[in-house]
């Protein structure tokens, strides 16, 4: 068994050698779709890492009149606090000092305002409560909570205005931007694997076809399928596995290249990101250029040697 593994291998890798010049067409394009597939993922995974850096600065705050009860007040925030999509730590109360001073400090360039709020010599703002979500998403279900009727009904008369209409708006945005990168980077990963798998099945029909009197004398002889079918199998995962290696240095010249671009988006370092998983993404490619070439070959070499799948 061993003896007729290696034979099986030499001649793979001869008839490869043989066929580099054709081969090399299936190996750029499964190259081509393994570093677009991965360059839709590291967008995939900026897009989030953009969409938690605005996590953190996203908001909804609630601002009360200034003169409403303090009870009212952490009732309320008691009631919000009831939403499991609240974090409750990050959650935070301002009373109308507190309010007070952070608007101070808000508005310290604008002199007018500053000595507008002398003139009027008394607090004019009511209490703030500042509410986190525990994810983007969440805050959907926040607004909707804030909108019904019946906490429109019981608080209405000491909130005096809210800033979530804005939010909704941006928050709404960059979720359904997320979901359209993921959703158009699935559908182009998956037309550049079809094609790959149409173009090596042809490089494969061909090979086979130039191959098909060797063939008839193999069996003529009482070769087995295997024997038949294993020089074609293993010059396919030679095309996955060449072209997994090419992926890894032209995924990594391109993000050498753009990290300082992508910098302006997101504070994510791709190049760290790429050497901190560099096992994983390299492994990874290898694996799906393998997998892509042998499925293709393993279907093309059935049907063009009309072999059973059967152990021999």
């Amino acid at each position: 068994m061993f003896t007729t593994l290696k034979r099986i291998i030499s001649s793979g890798l001869k008839t490869f050698w043989r066929n580099s010049l054709l081969s090399s067409s299936s190996i750029l394009t499964v190259t081509i779709t393994l570093v677009t597939s991965m360059m839709i993922f590291l967008a995939i995974i900026v897009g989030n890492a953009k969409l938690n850096d605005i996590e953190k600065k996203v908001d909804v705050n609630i601002y009360f009149t200034s003169d409403a009860p303090i009870e009212k007040v952490l009732e309320f925030k008691k009631e919000l606090s009831k939403l499991s999509e609240i974090d409750s730590q990050k959650t935070i109360l301002l009373t109308k000092e507190e309010a007070l001073e952070d608007f101070k400090v808000s508005n310290n360039d604008n002199k007018e305002i500053l000595e507008a709020l002398d003139i009027i010599g008394e607090n004019p703002i009511g209490p703030v409560l500042n509410i986190k979500a525990k994810k983007i998403d969440d805050y959907n279900n926040v607004i909707k909570f804030l909108e019904s009727d019946i906490i429109q009904a019981k608080y209405l008369s000491i909130i005096e205005s809210t800033n979530y209409n804005e939010n909704k708006v941006v928050i709404e945005k960059i979720t359904t931007l997320i979901k359209y990168i993921t959703i158009l980077g699935l559908a182009a990963a998956g037309v550049l694997i079809f094609i790959s798998l149409i173009i090596i099945y042809n490089t494969i029909r061909l090979i086979i076809y130039s191959y098909k009197e060797e063939i008839q004398v193999m069996r003529l002889i009482g070769a087995s399928n295997f024997y038949t079918r294993g020089p074609f199998l293993i010059e396919g995962i030679l095309y996955g596995f060449i072209s997994g290696i090419f992926a890894i240095f032209a995924t990594w010249a391109t993000i050498f290249y753009t990290t300082d671009i992508l910098k302006q988006v997101s504070n994510l370092n791709l190049n760290k990101y790429f050497s901190d998983h560099i096992l994983e993404i390299s492994g990874s490619l290898i694996l799906g250029g393998i997998i892509i070439s042998f499925i293709s070959t393993y279907f093309t070499v059935a049907k063009y040697l009309k072999i059973k799948d059967k152990t021999n």
